[in-house]
């Protein structure tokens, strides 16, 4: 980036080889002329101790002529303390309200309150008048999706002092609107124990088995003008089936780990990048973010800003684990497994057959139980 130019005139016996020169050793200069046995051109300001040099060794006078850009108009001012230091108070309140959290916005949430997302953000350290630098973003997405298990996606950023919290939720299965024409079938196989019809005609009866797939309240019937008409059936079918589920442990898993953080700092400074770290050198496994934040001034992002690099560790493990442990495990994972598919079934029995080999135990576990196994399907019409 060009932060200034210089206009000289320079004169000498040896102008030709002077240009020459000038060429030879990259030095760009533009708008060049000569005139009355005189050499005008336009130099980068960061070109002139070179453009000197050369004058010097061929013996050419230089006079300036015009100063322009940013940096001759600082450092007109560099003997001008009192507005160094209010230059510097200036950049350093700038430097603060960059880098401090003032606003937190969340995106993408629908059932999930933004109350409560920002409570969990708050618990893990992303809170108005934290520092954004101190945050470790990465680490804070996998604790937030895990702190709120209705989450099934979670990416923390931030520009300045705003961070945005965008989350996308754990999808459930759609529901038919109660317009749409529909039938009830049976999920399971199954036998019947209770049934209640709210719309619709029903096909199965109680102590009856089922199939899986089979319509058992029918959003089809027929008038009594043998006019047929297609609604909404609705109603419950309660019924008894068997499932046999199979749990798995190992004594030995590899996991994933992750190690420290090492940060490394570079001060954007319009375009050139000025590392304030030594560099970063391993042949480890990380995973690498960068964070851009941009001094701002009365809301307005400036072209200087400070990019972190972060290079967490990620590395794999080997985990060994007794036969209790395991043991342990496996029942945590049928536990698991019941609260979650089983949370509005009743387990009216349940067989336990546990198998152990050298590499694992595992766990068959055959259920009785009692639930709604009808589920809405749409009539598709032809």
């Amino acid at each position: 980036m060009n932060f200034g130019t210089i206009t000289v005139r320079c004169r000498g016996y040896k102008l030709t080889q002077f240009i020459n020169a000038l060429h030879s050793n990259a030095v760009e200069c533009r708008e060049q002329y000569t005139k009355y046995e005189e050499f005008y051109t336009s130099i980068a300001y960061i070109d002139y101790k070179k453009f000197k040099g050369i004058a010097d060794k061929y013996s050419i006078e230089m006079f300036i002529e015009k100063r322009t850009g940013l940096l001759p108009k600082i450092l007109k001012y560099r003997k001008r303390y009192g507005v160094l230091l209010g230059l510097i108070i200036a950049l350093s309140f700038c430097f603060y309200v960059s880098n401090t959290i003032m606003l937190i916005e969340v995106k993408g949430n629908i059932n999930i309150t933004k109350g409560a997302i920002l409570a969990a953000a708050e618990n893990l350290g992303i809170e108005k008048g934290k520092n954004v630098q101190k945050i470790n973003y990465s680490q804070t997405e996998r604790l937030l999706m895990a702190e709120i298990s209705e989450l099934s996606w979670v990416n923390i950023q931030h520009t300045g002092n705003r961070v945005l919290i965008s989350v996308a939720e754990v999808k459930e299965a759609p529901i038919i609107d109660n317009i749409t024409p529909c039938n009830i079938v049976a999920t399971k196989d199954a036998v019947i124990t209770k049934v209640t019809v709210r719309n619709g005609q029903l096909f199965g009866t109680v102590n009856r088995p089922v199939r899986k797939g089979q319509v058992v309240i029918s959003g089809i019937y027929y008038t009594r003008n043998k006019d047929k008409t297609r609604v909404h059936a609705s109603g419950e079918i309660i019924g008894r089936y068997s499932e046999e589920i199979e749990f798995k442990q190992y004594f030995q898993e590899k996991q994933t780990a992750y190690g420290e953080v090492d940060t490394k700092k570079k001060l954007d400074f319009f375009g050139i990048k000025i590392p304030l770290d030594l560099p970063f050198k391993s042949e480890k496994v990380y995973n690498v973010t960068v964070e851009d934040t941009p001094f701002q001034i009365f809301g307005k992002n400036l072209p200087i800003s400070i990019v972190k690099t972060n290079y967490e560790e990620v590395y794999k493990t080997q985990k060994i684990y007794s036969l209790e442990e395991a043991n342990s495990l496996l029942d945590r994972q049928v536990l698991n497994y019941e609260y979650n598919y089983y949370k509005d079934t009743e387990i009216l029995d349940k067989k336990v057959d546990l198998i152990v080999t050298d590499e694992y135990l595992q766990l068959k576990v055959i259920y009785k139980l009692e639930g709604n196994i009808g589920q809405e399907m749409p009539i598709l019409v032809k």
